[in-house]
């Protein structure tokens, strides 16, 4: 062989051998991007948008609260919400107003088709939801965890309450005490009353907490009853949960001068207790769910109120 035909061969044997080379490179480098991508993807600028105040509850309590972008304006809670965007409240959501935020994924209910279809035209990740239930409290925390890389957390975090609520049932000693809860009413008004049936999610934290449920047999979760309606059921306590701003003060008060007019707190009458509380925590069905049995229970306790 001469010595034309050694170079020629030696070169292409370096071409060969560079184009074998910069494949691996690619393969590895992309490999490895992928697996970045794969064990990275919840980094810190991972950004979250939530129109749910429960989700946005457990985004927190798993310890992704950082990542959150914007909530809706019924996320109250934690006290960090306040500091955050807040793009109005759920029930008219603007997918405008939401992209601005450049998301990575978007929590909302499974009723809000519109937004979802338009947020997903855009190219972003959206995650509907549904908390009607204590079991669907669960089911969502497992799923929002997942989907933003804290699952072991938001394993633990079920885990957790399953075990305080069994705590609070095995340690029950109280007879169960006769009840309504009313979940909704006109402002300052005893007009469209709405109260918790059996088979909802207050339904159930009541039951929990030691309540006898008036409305137990309703069909609907939270069916619209009258007064004489709730006259009828002889419930010894009648719990009304309101908006923040008409639980406490002086707004609290009118609102027990309401059910006295109607001859609720009468001295004849059977309920011996009336308590006006806050929608929260007990009327947003997430993780706070052992802390609403809590206060449900506080308020049920014989002693508080013979």
């Amino acid at each position: 062989m001469n010595l034309k035909k050694k170079n020629r061969l030696f070169f292409a044997l370096i071409f060969v051998v560079s184009i074998l080379f910069r494949d691996f490179c690619l393969s590895g480098c992309n490999s490895g991007k992928e697996a970045k991508k794969k064990n990275n993807s919840y980094h810190h600028s991972f950004r979250i948008v939530s129109l749910v105040p429960s989700v946005t509850e457990i985004i927190f309590m798993v310890g992704a609260g950082k990542n959150v972008v914007g909530v809706c304006n019924q996320c109250r809670w934690p006290p960090e919400t306040a500091k955050l965007v807040h793009i109005g409240s759920y029930l008219d959501a603007s997918a405008e107003a939401i992209l601005k935020l450049e998301p990575d994924i978007v929590f909302l209910y499974e009723t809000q088709v519109d937004v979802k279809s338009s947020l997903e035209k855009n190219g972003v990740v959206v995650r509907g939801v549904k908390t009607e239930n204590i079991s669907d409290v669960y089911a969502t925390i497992l799923k929002v965890s997942k989907d933003i890389g804290k699952k072991s957390e938001g394993e633990k975090l079920v885990n957790s309450i399953k075990g305080e609520i069994e705590k609070i049932g095995s340690g029950s000693s109280h007879s169960k005490v006769k009840t309504v809860v009313v979940v909704d009413r006109m402002p300052f008004s005893l007009e469209r009353i709405f109260v918790a049936g059996g088979k909802g999610y207050i339904g159930e934290i009541l039951k929990l907490g030691g309540g006898l449920n008036c409305f137990e047999d309703a069909k609907l979760s939270y069916p619209m009853v009258s007064l004489e309606a709730i006259a009828a059921c002889k419930a010894e306590v009648l719990i009304d949960i309101r908006p923040p701003q008409e639980a406490y003060g002086m707004k609290k008060e009118r609102g027990i001068e309401l059910w006295k007019k109607a001859g609720f707190l009468s001295p004849d009458g059977t309920i011996r207790k009336l308590e006006i509380i806050s929608t929260e925590p007990v009327s947003v069905p997430g993780p706070r769910v052992v802390e609403s049995i809590k206060i449900i229970r506080k308020i049920l306790m014989a002693e508080n109120y013979e």
